[in-house]
């Protein structure tokens, strides 16, 4: 019995240091595309956005996407109606770059989040959905910007 409760505790400290260590920000549920998006045009000035609806050829619905000074490379929004559809269509997502044996692959799921970076095509990308967000990074550098996200999303959902 003493063993199965260190067993559990055990695998408690790992998932939850795992949420902390991979981050997930995302703006609360009430928020709109644009207003995800537009939040964080300040340290790096948003240039232009658009809608789309399909990201490396997958489809996954409506959403938006932004490029920003001083960063080189793009940020793409997916908001659905449920935290469920989110989930299928990250798993669509996800599969897109296929095998996780590949070298600078980290490919995590949780109950209620999943993180995903990893090189595609000569482009890094860094991918998380939480909630009813699916939030993806491609550039040069997405773990400066995704810094930035989480900092700004902190300080919006206080």
């Amino acid at each position: 019995m003493l063993n199965k409760l260190f067993i559990v505790l055990v695998v408690i400290v790992l998932l939850t240091s795992c949420t902390m260590i991979f981050k997930t920000p995302v703006p609360n549920g009430s928020a709109s595309l644009k207003n995800a998006l537009f939040v964080l045009d300040g340290k790096y000035e948003l240039k232009e956005y658009g809608y789309i609806n399909s990201v490396f050829n997958v489809d996954l619905g409506e959403g938006i996407y932004g490029i920003f000074n001083n960063y080189e490379g793009m940020l793409y929004i997916f908001k659905y109606d449920s935290p469920e559809i989110t989930k299928v269509k990250w798993k669509t997502f996800i599969k897109t770059f296929g095998n996780p044996l590949k070298i600078n692959y980290v490919n995590l799921n949780f109950f209620d989040r999943g993180y995903l970076k990893t090189n595609f095509e000569g482009i890094k990308i860094i991918s998380w959905w939480k909630d009813k967000w699916i939030f993806i990074l491609s550039g040069k550098k997405p773990e400066d910007f995704l810094e930035y996200i989480n900092t700004v999303y902190e300080m919006v959902n206080i």
